[in-house]
């Protein structure tokens, strides 16, 4: 009776030495996923760093096409204006140069 009880005794404790193993086993099939898995994460989190700065660079740039789109528009506003008023001038300038060329013609005219 002894012996058989013995031999159940060291039956039991093969199959949870067994299962124990199978345990570790999952267990650290487990461990290895997880470590996997979080290496992806940071791999993922590194993505996301690289991906939010390129975003917020592209944003900067945006913001700062616009300040110069603003500023070129201004500039070209007031060439333009300053055309405006060069060509007045000019116009001017050109019905002066005409009025004083009559001027002398009729003066030399009348002098012959």
């Amino acid at each position: 009776y002894n012996l058989k009880k013995e031999n159940e005794n060291l039956i039991n404790n093969k199959i949870q030495n067994d299962e124990l193993e199978s345990l570790k086993i999952i267990e650290n099939n487990l461990r290895n996923d997880l470590e996997q898995c979080n290496l992806e994460l940071e791999d993922v989190l590194r993505q996301l760093a690289v991906e939010r700065h390129a975003r917020a660079e592209a944003e900067r740039i945006r913001n700062e096409t616009g300040e110069q789109l603003a500023l070129c528009a201004s500039r070209l506003r007031n060439l333009n204006a300053n055309h405006e008023e060069l060509q007045n001038s000019y116009e001017v300038a050109v019905s002066k140069t005409c009025e004083i060329t009559s001027q002398l013609v009729s003066e030399r005219a009348t002098a012959y």
